[in-house]
């Protein structure tokens, strides 16, 4: 697994992949969509509500996700502001070169092609410094992969070909709670991430990241575009995680396994 050092990745940074989302609330500045921000749900014309400090990352992708008062996610990549950069004002239009709404993600699937490339909510399965440091993550996490394989729902499409696993596949640790519980020389991060990956394991939702599994953290943008700083500074100067996480004890090699499809879809 590697990836465990990115959660220091400084807000604002050119290397923030990951996806900040926001909370509006009906108070917030009605932006309108503007060109190239998809078809559909995202037609141009289209207005959402977006908290007046909110941005995106300055990555190459640009992602940026808002969690609308009524419970929908409208996720955007490749974010693009029409009206300079200061905070967000009623009237304003956001571009993109293409966006999604999650028709409440509350209870919906929260799938739907072109916000990642699997086609999962931005806002799905974040490693959060918070839960990390309170020894429970009680989800599965969005990880990404080099390259795929096709896909599998929840996966919705694929990009970069060329590797053994599909998109939408669920990774697990084939250890118990009680075999991880008697493993000796870890860390508590250590035991919460293994007890994580055997209890609700990785989503294979996109391609590219630094190693064969890179975790998907909660971007450091959306804590500075509001002035507060980057949980992750903290956690990575306490813990000092390796660059690639190999724990005493396990063979990524052997003990890992891939769930069938029909779990996910709940057909099994």
């Amino acid at each position: 697994m590697t990836g465990l050092r990115d959660a220091s990745i400084p807000g604002g940074s050119s290397q923030d992949f990951s996806h900040p989302v926001y909370l509006a609330a009906a108070t917030d500045p009605l932006v309108t969509l503007g060109s190239g921000c998809g078809s559909g749900a995202g037609t141009t014309g289209s207005q959402i509500h977006i908290p007046a400090q909110a941005r995106p990352t300055i990555s190459a992708d640009a992602h940026m996700g808002v969690i609308q008062p009524n419970g929908d996610e409208w996720d955007f990549w490749s974010t693009t502001r029409q009206e300079g950069v200061g905070d967000w004002q009623t009237g304003d239009i956001i571009n993109c070169q293409d966006s999604g709404n999650h028709s409440n993600i509350v209870t919906g699937s929260g799938s739907l092609p072109n916000s990642a490339t699997s086609g999962a909510a931005l806002s799905a399965g974040n490693l959060r410094v918070n839960e990390l440091e309170n020894g429970s993550i009680p989800h599965a996490i969005f990880v990404v992969i080099p390259s795929s394989n096709g896909y599998v729902y929840p996966g919705q499409s694929t990009a970069a070909q060329g590797g053994s696993i599909p998109v939408g596949a669920r990774v697990q640790l084939k250890y118990t709670d009680a075999q991880i519980d008697a493993m000796t020389g870890l860390a508590p991060w250590e035991q919460t991430l293994l007890h994580q990956l055997h209890d609700y394991g990785l989503y294979i939702l996109d391609t590219g990241g630094d190693g064969w599994i890179t975790y998907k953290w909660e971007s450091p943008t959306q804590y500075t575009s509001f002035g507060g700083t980057n949980p992750g500074d903290a956690w990575v100067s306490a813990n000092n995680p390796p660059t690639t996480w190999t724990p005493n004890g396990i063979n990524w090699a052997t003990d890992l396994q891939i769930a069938d499809a029909c779990y996910a879809e709940g057909t099994c």
